[in-house]
């Protein structure tokens, strides 16, 4: 049986227990090793039914610095923190050799995701350390079914697409800081639209370039309780 790669996961939100934590342990290949957050009360609560779990936070001894050298026992990290600081950890975990699998989005804005890939790009080898964004949308089967159909009926003339997504009042994810006070380029339309995305271009090829794009809004219900949030719907 093959070796398991040591993972550390950066970040503690909702996700992160939801969704990261079940699918590490659930993959034979992968044993997790460290779990990262800003404070240790978060990281602690995120690990409570986990054991042999090293933690690390901002406001202990054992911080970010320490946790990315760790190559011996954690040779990939899972980066999922919903904040501006995102951008920054990454460097630091692949110059120190670690394989990094960043949540989308990116980053905060067009400008600092596209300065991260260059910096990767000048200053990493991908055939030593990865760097991927954890984009799912794109690997499921249906999509790539649909592109296989697409791509046999000849060159794309026109996609239209719709989606349709529904915002419940009090829905977990809806009040959570970072939602409430977003810093992100476009809040939920980045967030969630980034899925949209993958799933557009997964039919129509890499090749493929905007040229135009157009927007159309309506309220068909009063917006859920998002705080100062709804005041960025008219940017957006």
């Amino acid at each position: 049986m093959a070796r398991s790669m040591g993972v550390a996961i950066i970040g503690s939100g909702i996700l992160v227990v939801d969704e990261h934590l079940p699918a590490v342990q659930a993959c034979d290949e992968l044993s997790l090793k460290a779990i990262y957050s800003r404070t240790l009360k978060s990281a602690q609560e995120a690990s409570k039914d986990l054991s042999g779990v090293d933690l690390y936070s901002e406001d202990s001894e054992m911080s970010y610095r320490e946790l990315t050298p760790r190559t011996g026992r954690c040779r990939g990290g899972h980066h999922c923190p919903r904040d501006t600081s995102s951008p920054d950890l990454h460097p630091q975990a692949l110059a120190a050799g670690n394989h990094v699998l960043a949540e989308k989005p990116l980053a905060k804005d067009l400008a600092t995701a596209l300065e991260l890939l260059d910096w990767c790009k000048n200053n990493t080898d991908p055939s030593k350390v990865l760097f991927a964004v954890a984009e799912n949308f794109r690997f499921t089967g249906v999509f790539a079914k649909a592109a296989e159909q697409v791509q046999a009926l000849g060159k794309i003339q026109v996609l239209n697409a719709k989606v349709h997504f529904h915002i419940a009042d009090g829905w977990k994810y809806t009040n959570t800081a970072w939602r409430q006070k977003p810093e992100y380029q476009g809040g939920y339309l980045l967030d969630f639209g980034v899925h949209m995305m993958a799933v557009i271009r997964r039919p129509v090829g890499k090749e493929a370039r905007v040229k135009q794009i157009s927007a159309f809004t309506s309220a068909i219900a009063a917006p859920p309780s998002l705080g100062r949030y709804h005041d960025c719907y008219p940017a957006a």
